[in-house]
């Protein structure tokens, strides 16, 4: 193994490998059928679409949405926001001020939180 794969598993391991209830972290391709599994449940009608797309990211030809990795299944089940660590829009509607005001409010208090969270952890 070289330099590279070596980096490569330890931040799969660190950053993206879910904990399993038996304790032991998911494998690469555990991790990465867990976000093919997401994608499925959420876009059936576009299956195969995503099984073909899945199938590069198995093979190493492509990288899909790294946050959407870390973060699939139950935890963007409950916000899709954390999918997004980047957004953008044009504004055409007054909704659009309501999703833009969530998204800051949601990073706010996620920011607040890691704040307080490290605080708790100095103490």
């Amino acid at each position: 193994m070289n330099n590279i794969d070596l980096l490569s598993e330890i931040l799969h391991f660190r950053t993206y490998a879910k904990t399993l209830p038996s304790g032991r972290k998911e494998s690469r391709t555990e991790t990465i059928n867990r976000s093919m599994n997401m994608y499925l449940e959420k876009f059936p009608e576009h299956s195969e679409l995503i099984k073909e797309a899945f199938a590069m990211v198995h093979a190493g030809k492509v990288v899909g949405s790294m946050r959407a990795t870390q973060f699939a299944g139950e935890a963007i089940d409950r916000s899709n926001a954390r999918m997004f660590n980047c957004s953008a829009t044009t504004i055409k509607s007054t909704r659009d001020f309501a999703d833009i005001f969530y998204l800051l409010i949601f990073i706010y208090l996620w920011l607040s939180l890691a704040w307080v969270r490290d605080v708790i952890l100095m103490c």
